[in-house]
């Protein structure tokens, strides 16, 4: 303690650069095992940018932005100490005094009435139905490779519920497979197809010269395209026309946009993009509230996606990171550098991987944010093995599956029964620091074959062990709220992306690692099961991994 009170009295010589340097040293050599002196290093530094960006309104006296100079006889490490704590006491009285202005949000979208469409000539007419024909013939065939790997998957289940293991069992087995595997590929084929003639339909539809930038590659929940004439709702395998928005409406709505050049695009529910347009300057994304998710593939010289909020403009030439607003603008940087804009005052700063930066502060600075994951013989290094798995299974209730390579989650087990099974997940997360603030969570699990959302995850409210929990001794309650949908990656990989709700689940993890019972996968309404490679698979790569973002203490 005494160490502490002494190195906190050097805090603002480091601070503006007038220590002696073997205090210097000393301080520096203290400082990454103490997080109350770090955090009191944190406060005066923010406190010297609020400062140093605070200018009093045009009415008042104006104050000199000069240092005072010490008078003899005075130490100037103390006049320097006397001044950071001045400084504090200024902001604090500053901001008790006067209310930031917040630059107005820009009106409301429109939602007028959808228009009756005028007229169209006879060859757009002729174009039009054309298109409109091709589009229902697809959807015809989805429909019967749907009802065809239901039937698929309900021969699947009766093998697997054979207790006898035979040649010919394993023979069926393997035909099935193939089967599915030839169902899937004729589905990729319908949804190219599906998207070509959707674009087909929009190119007969407006008279005028259109550009299609993107697709819609799935969607979750309330999702709406925005255009001129009102709102209308939007399905998975859907182009966008260049100038449309997007709206995700309600706690469990989401969506994911892809363009050809493989950018993507998660957005979270309640998001509102104003317009999403690709053009001769590039991408360009408005967005009026909300939250996305994007991984930018390199972009063309002097054609960097550019992503414009209520305060901020953001320039992106590739790399990953994650952007949210309100009133004000918080972007996290994974991969990759960012270059953000404040155009009311031009302030600009060029941010690299593992920092964040918010709008609402008068100077713009980054802070540091840490992205790491969970994965047994991965990550977050190879001896980690803080995994623990397992399914319950209502048919078979006192049947423990956790040794089991595979892990299973199902609406309909066995097929027109009714009943569940249902998969439990646990991570060690311990190594996150105490103190930290979780600000997203993801599941990501690989698939041994393909599934068809929605799948559901739920907070588990009570201790288990991964040899014995089953249905009987582990009462699953999946009426606890959901915490996330599934949202596919690709056809083998999905991704459970948390709500706020579920962020506060891992947060409370962290402030008591003794409350983290794990999570809980499920499929009420859903007879098309999951099979998830478990933490027992041979393949690390393919083990259940949780992947967190947080800002350290």
């Amino acid at each position: 303690m005494r160490e502490c009170e002494s190195n906190r009295g050097l805090l603002a010589g480091l601070l503006y650069g007038e220590l002696p340097a073997e205090d210097k040293a000393r301080l520096e050599a203290h400082l990454p095992g103490c997080a109350g002196c770090r955090e009191a290093l944190a406060a005066m530094r923010e406190a010297s940018s609020a400062l140093d960006a605070w200018t009093l309104a045009p009415a008042r006296k104006k104050k000199s932005t000069g240092r005072r100079v010490a008078s003899a006889g005075i130490k100037p490490l103390t006049i320097v100490a006397w001044s950071a704590a001045a400084a504090v006491f200024l902001v604090v009285l500053a901001l008790s005094l006067f209310t930031r202005t917040v630059d107005p949000a820009p009106a409301p979208i429109t939602r007028t009435p959808v228009r009756p469409p005028a007229p169209l000539p006879p060859e757009m007419e002729k174009a039009r139905d054309e298109a409109r024909d091709e589009i229902a013939r697809i959807e015809e065939a989805r429909r019967r490779n749907r009802e065809r790997l239901d039937q698929i998957e309900q021969e699947w289940k009766q093998l697997l519920q054979q207790k006898k293991e035979d040649a010919q069992r394993q023979q069926d087995l393997e035909k099935i497979q193939a089967a599915r595997q030839k169902v899937e590929e004729d589905q990729d084929r319908v949804h190219e197809a599906d998207l070509k003639a959707q674009e087909r339909l929009v190119r007969a539809t407006t008279s005028e010269t259109v550009a299609v930038v993107a697709q819609l590659e799935w969607v979750q929940g309330e999702v709406c395209f925005l255009s001129a004439t009102g709102r209308v709702p939007a399905k998975a395998a859907t182009v966008l026309v260049s100038g449309q928005g997007l709206e995700t409406l309600g706690a469990h709505s989401a969506a994911v946009v892809k363009f050809p050049d493989s950018t993507r695009i998660e957005i979270s529910s309640s998001t509102t993009i104003r317009e999403i347009s690709d053009g001769a300057s590039g991408k360009r994304l408005e967005i009026a509230a909300g939250t996305i998710k994007v991984q930018v593939a390199a972009q063309p010289a002097g054609r960097p996606m550019t992503i414009r909020t209520t305060d901020a403009e953001v320039n992106v030439l590739g790399t990953r990171f994650r952007l949210s607003c309100q009133e004000t603008t918080r972007i996290d940087v994974h991969e990759g550098k960012v270059k953000l804009l404040r155009p009311k005052d031009q302030a600009s700063l060029e941010i690299s991987a593992g920092n964040t930066v918010s709008t609402g502060v008068p100077r713009l600075y980054p802070k540091p944010i840490r992205e790491v994951a969970f994965q047994d013989g991965v990550l977050p290094q190879a001896a980690y093995a803080g995994t623990r798995d397992s399914f319950l299974s209502e048919t078979y209730t006192d049947h423990n599956y956790g040794t089991n390579p595979t892990i299973q989650v199902d609406g309909d087990n066995p097929g027109g029964s009714g009943r569940e099974l249902r998969t439990v997940l646990r991570w060690d997360i311990s190594t996150i620091p105490p103190g930290s603030r979780i600000q997203t969570a993801s599941v990501v699990i690989k698939l041994l074959d393909r599934g068809r959302p929605p799948y559901e995850v739920h907070a588990l409210r009570r201790s288990w062990t991964e040899t014995t929990v089953s249905w009987q001794t582990f009462a699953a309650d999946p009426s606890t709220p959901i915490l996330g949908f599934a949202m596919p990656l690709d056809p083998l990989e999905y991704a459970f992306p948390l709500s706020a709700e579920g962020v506060a689940l891992i947060q409370s993890w962290v402030d008591s690692p003794a409350s983290n019972f794990g999570l809980l996968l499920t499929a009420p309404k859903n007879s098309h099961g999951l099979r998830i490679h478990a933490r027992e698979t041979s393949d690390p790569s393919k083990r259940p991994k949780l992947l967190v973002t947080y800002t350290p203490r």
